[in-house]
């Protein structure tokens, strides 16, 4: 078995952090948070493997694209994570869960559709998940986690360092991550700074991370800021 939590923006507005992170422990299975759901489930949990999409760590990426079952919530299969669809988790089967009834099927057919607040529903997953394992059992994840952990050590998230002697703006912004904490509030633009924040600071908790998550939001950076 290889199932892949894929978790977005929805978690996040609902709000279900905390609904998110009793249903991933009882679970065990690994789960990634998108561009705009970084924080809804810490970074530093073993069972997070990363962002996924175009910008995200190949644990994550491969993650969902070895995966045999997505359980998707509050997404909407935004191409910057799918790329192209028609090759995008091809062995998986879907679970879809989002407040808006459009996105439901609209880039991936849901095999299992729900409609409504993700923070109704994943306390209704969990509690069949729970009833489920107590008739059948917890699935054997052992050999799926050792792939995904052996991932995580062979490629972690890195950058090549600039031959002039100045510091890499990856550098730069790991180490303002890490002199301000998990309790800073951290908010971006658009752009490559706004990949690169997404990438190296490590997200603990719920709305540590402000994002536009649009493409030409210009000026959002500065007012959010302000308003954080």
């Amino acid at each position: 078995r290889k199932p892949v939590r894929y978790v977005a923006r929805g978690v996040l507005h609902a709000p279900a952090p905390a609904e998110l992170r009793e249903l991933a422990e009882l679970t065990g299975a690994p789960l990634v948070t998108t561009l705009t759901a970084r924080g809804a489930f810490p970074d530093s949990h073993p069972q997070h493997v990363g962002m996924p999409g175009m910008h995200g760590t190949v644990s994550a990426v491969t993650a969902l694209q070895q995966s045999d079952l997505l359980i998707t919530l509050g997404a909407r299969f935004d191409d910057r994570v799918t790329g192209i669809l028609k090759s995008f988790a091809p062995n998986a089967k879907v679970i879809h869960a989002d407040i808006d009834p459009a996105e439901i099927s609209k880039n991936r057919t849901a095999d299992v559709p729900i409609v409504g607040s993700v923070k109704e529903i994943i306390p209704e997953l969990t509690e069949a998940v729970r009833t489920q394992f107590e008739s059948a059992g917890t699935p054997e994840l052992t050999t799926w986690w050792a792939f995904l952990n052996n991932l995580k050590e062979t490629y972690p998230l890195g950058w090549t360092e600039p031959e002039d002697g100045l510091s890499a703006p990856q550098r730069v912004i790991e180490r303002i991550g890490a002199l301000t904490g998990p309790e800073g509030i951290y908010v971006a633009g658009v752009g490559q700074h706004q990949m690169w924040a997404a990438q190296v600071i490590k997200y603990e908790r719920p709305h540590a991370w402000l994002n536009s998550g649009g493409a030409g939001t210009m000026g959002y950076a500065v007012p959010a800021a302000m308003g954080a």
